[in-house]
């Protein structure tokens, strides 16, 4: 909480709703990546258990993104962001990464940094910085987005 920096992007250890990054009451803008069965001792065996608790870090007024979701883990999602006040929006993967040669290989990896740029676009657009972004395929500008993809 006293680091000195303008800017920090801070990843929940596992779950969402009871995470420690929770100390984080404001931050600009909050992402959830792909959901799977996993750490299922803390955050229940269902892909519904699972979406409630990673929803845990949507904040009341904060713009949330994801990526799209199994069906029901998606109107989990969805249904805690109504219950928070928080616009959830569901980040498509930009076609346009497919001609990127992004720093980690795997497919997923696009669906990942289109998340990523969306939700640094949104910082961005949060301190009136590069707000001339259009939340299109993908917003390839500043220039250091598509450069900080590809290493």
């Amino acid at each position: 909480m006293s680091e000195g920096v303008d800017a920090a992007i801070i990843e929940c250890g596992i779950g969402g709703e009871y995470d420690s990054t929770n100390i984080l009451v404001h931050p600009r803008v909050t992402g959830i990546t792909s959901l799977g069965i996993d750490h299922t001792q803390l955050l229940g065996h269902t892909i519904e258990e699972i979406a409630w608790h990673k929803a845990g870090i949507m904040k009341p007024g904060i713009p949330a993104h994801t990526v799209a979701q199994p069906p029901a883990a998606e109107e989990v999602l969805r249904t805690r962001a109504r219950e928070k006040s928080v616009t959830l929006s569901v980040v498509n993967e930009y076609p346009t990464l497919q001609t990127w040669h992004l720093g980690l290989s795997a497919p997923f990896q696009r669906t990942n940094a289109s998340l990523a740029i969306d939700l640094v676009s949104t910082f961005l657009k949060t301190f009136s910085v590069y707000s001339h972004i259009p939340p299109i395929d993908p917003p390839l500008q500043p220039p250091e987005i598509r450069r900080g993809c590809e290493r």
